[in-house]
Formats: C-alpha cells, sequence, structure tokens
C-alpha cells in the first residue's frame, strides 16, 4: 500500500511556474493543499483531436487559489476559513503557476490505483525537483 503513496511539497517564487508538469495515472486521486501564498491550478490539454504534437498545448480548467490568513476575529465565520483544498483525478498533465503576490506552497498527496507504484525520487529526470 505504501509504494502507492506520494507526497510533494511544491515552493514557487511569485510569478514562477514549474518547469514540468505532473501527470498521474488515470484513477489516481491527488488531494492538494495550498499552504501560503496564491496559484493558478491547470490542466494541459492537446490543441486539437488530432494527435499532432507540433501544437502547444493550451491550457484548461483553470482556477486560482489564493489562502486567506486572516485572523483577527475567530469567532466570525467570515474571517475564519480554512486554505483551500483540492482533489484532482489523474489523467491530463496538470501545472502551477504562483500569482505575482509573493511566493507560495503547496502540499500534494498522491494515492495511485492498485497495482501501480510511486516513481522514487532517483527516477526523476528533472533536475530542478529532488
Amino acid at each position: 500500500f505504501l509504494s502507492r503513496l506520494g507526497c510533494r511539497l511544491i515552493l514557487l517564487p511569485s510569478g514562477a511556474e514549474l518547469n514540468e508538469s505532473f501527470t498521474e495515472p488515470i484513477g489516481g486521486i491527488v488531494y492538494g493543499k495550498l499552504l501560503y501564498g496564491g496559484v493558478s491550478r491547470f490542466h494541459l490539454l492537446p490543441s486539437s483531436i488530432t494527435s499532432d504534437t507540433s501544437k502547444p498545448l493550451r491550457r484548461a480548467a483553470q482556477q486560482t487559489v489564493i489562502s486567506n490568513h486572516n485572523t483577527n476575529n475567530h469567532h466570525d465565520d467570515k474571517y475564519h476559513q480554512a486554505p483551500s483544498s483540492w482533489i484532482e483525478y489523474g489523467g491530463p498533465q496538470r501545472k502551477y503557476q504562483a500569482i505575482d503576490m509573493g511566493p507560495a506552497a503547496l502540499l500534494e498527496v498522491t494515492l495511485l490505483p492498485y497495482g501501480k507504484e510511486m516513481p522514487s525520487i532517483s527516477h526523476n529526470t528533472n533536475k530542478d525537483m529532488a
């Protein structure tokens, strides 16, 4: 069971976008939680139905999430909101971009379907993420 679990801590400077996208197998579930700052999260999809790989991927399902750390009044629900979280399902590529208001941090916990295993960090070909 533990070989199917994964955890990522993603730290982004203000306005920065991940160099590489993340892709989980179909049937995988990714739980994401914004720790601080703000991010735009989106999927990358092919530009057309044909398999023309020369066309750039397009952004789809883009959502901007901003952390709310206002703790002036804990008794008023307007000011007492938990940081945003979400669930995404495996399949299309996904990326994050910090909005230009300061650094951002988010946590991803991944559960892969039975029969799949999370790759280890030693198999990572991207030199930015280790």
